[in-house]
């Protein structure tokens, strides 16, 4: 039996007003289903991490963001399309930081734009499914 797949993300709030979410565009022609739609940011837990070090981890390898107030942590398992639909427990975090945080995607090669969307206008864009997944098991919306 495969091992279980475990992944962390956050949704990340304005701290001012949280009605805003902070998402990155991933640029990965290799995988049509990622492709140019906004995403959360995060990655697989590692083995021997703690899915909270994870967060930290991810989001100062994908953001630089190293300074954010934890709200929430919820658990999903739903199929990774990345991994043939397998299983896979996804650890949300619902964080807070601020809109002048100093962000930046550089460092991430499969990000090409990092944007604040008003969570009421999350119908009109091109998100990964876990998306509007994550927004709705926090009810943000």
């Amino acid at each position: 039996m495969p091992e279980s797949l475990q992944a962390a993300v956050a949704v990340i709030l304005d701290q001012e007003g949280k009605s805003q979410i902070l998402l990155t565009r991933r640029q990965q022609p290799e995988k049509p289903h990622k492709h140019n739609r906004w995403h959360l940011p995060g990655g697989a837990v590692e083995e021997g991490e703690l899915p909270s070090e994870t967060i930290a981890r991810e989001l100062e390898e994908e953001l630089t963001l190293k300074s954010f107030t934890h709200i929430a942590h919820k658990t999903v398992e739903v199929p990774n399309s990345d991994f043939n639909d397998q299983m896979t427990l996804f650890h949300l975090f619902l964080i807070a930081t601020s809109q002048s945080a100093d962000l930046n995607i550089t460092q991430d090669p499969d990000a090409n734009d990092i944007r604040w969307f008003e969570l009421k206008d999350m119908a009109k864009i091109q998100s990964f499914p876990l998306v509007t997944l994550a927004i709705a098991t926090f009810k943000l919306v």
